[in-house]
Order: C-alpha cells, then structure tokens, then sequence
C-alpha cells in the first residue's frame, strides 16, 4: 500500500457516491498488487493487506448507508 493516509469513516462520507466507487476500485487493484508482491517476497509487511481490506469494507459500508438513506428519501416523498 502507499504511504497515503486510510481515510477514516467520518471522511468516507463526506465524499459522493462516485468518488467511493473510484476509491473503491483503486483499493482492489491496489490490494490485488500488494498481494501480488506478498507472494513474491517483493514486501514483508502483512498487515498491508489487512488494512485494504479494511478499507474495502468501510467503503462498501458507507456506500450502503448512501443507498438505504436514499431509499428512506424516496419513500418518504412517495407517502407525502
């Protein structure tokens, strides 16, 4: 993984729907590189790995927040 800073959950939703779904893929392709280099002893650290999938996780999770939230909006203009 870079040396960038893991956006934390508050930050993650700050940002719009397609910004995480950018973050999310580079995060995949990133992760997919990392493990890539695991496997050939190119990095020692393991826990680089793990943080990815951290990410990934807080990523999908905001994502679905932004999705029921929206799905309350609309039901709610539909009952008004």
């Amino acid at each position: 993984m870079s040396n960038k800073k893991v956006p934390e959950t508050v930050e993650l939703r700050k940002k719009s729907v397609a910004e995480l779904l950018r973050l999310l893929r580079e995060t995949y392709k990133s992760m997919a590189k990392d493990k890539l280099d695991l496997s050939l002893n190119k990095i020692k650290n393991t826990n680089v790995l793990f943080s990815h999938k951290k990410l990934i996780a807080r990523i999908k999770t905001v994502l679905k927040e932004k999705q029921i939230l929206k799905t309350i909006e609309v039901n709610r203009s539909k009952t008004d």
